[in-house]
């Protein structure tokens, strides 16, 4: 049986993340669920568990608990060159999911510091990527600017 369903990422709505903690109770066992948001998947996220009626016990981190993995993990992208690939493809392919996802309210990959989710995932620099100005020229002309 399986006890805990922990989202590390935001579900596309409040169906999935149902559909995912259902998995907690089968065949008539309890269970726990955590979602991790950022603050503003929190803004959308928590207005659609709350129309389905999903409970919601908010849990905030104490700041003297978390620590800066950063150098730590730029060492190693800087030691271990397929982890580095590795950590690019998953800059590049988050950055396309938030792209994908049709609730903007939510997922706005305009929203996301760029250089910031580079860093944690331990690159020193951003890569390019071409789909993001893309979608933003594609806005303006279609905003009239």
């Amino acid at each position: 049986s399986i006890n805990w369903v922990i989202q590390f990422d935001c579900p596309p709505d409040a169906n999935t993340y149902i559909h995912r903690v259902g998995r907690t109770a089968r065949f008539q066992h309890g269970g726990e669920a955590l979602l991790i948001l950022t603050a503003r998947e929190e803004q959308g996220m928590i207005k659609q568990l709350e129309d389905k009626k999903a409970p919601i016990k908010k849990i905030e981190v104490n700041p003297n608990y978390i620590h800066d993995l950063t150098p730590k993990l730029q060492a190693l992208c800087a030691q271990f060159p397929e982890l580095k690939e590795e950590a690019k493809r998953a800059f590049t392919s988050y950055l396309r999911s938030l792209i994908l996802m049709g609730n903007r309210k939510v997922f706005d990959v305009k929203s996301i510091d760029i250089e910031a989710f580079a860093s944690a995932l331990g690159l020193e620099i951003a890569p390019k990527v071409r789909f993001i100005k893309k979608g933003q020229k594609q806005e303006q002309s279609t905003n009239g600017d």
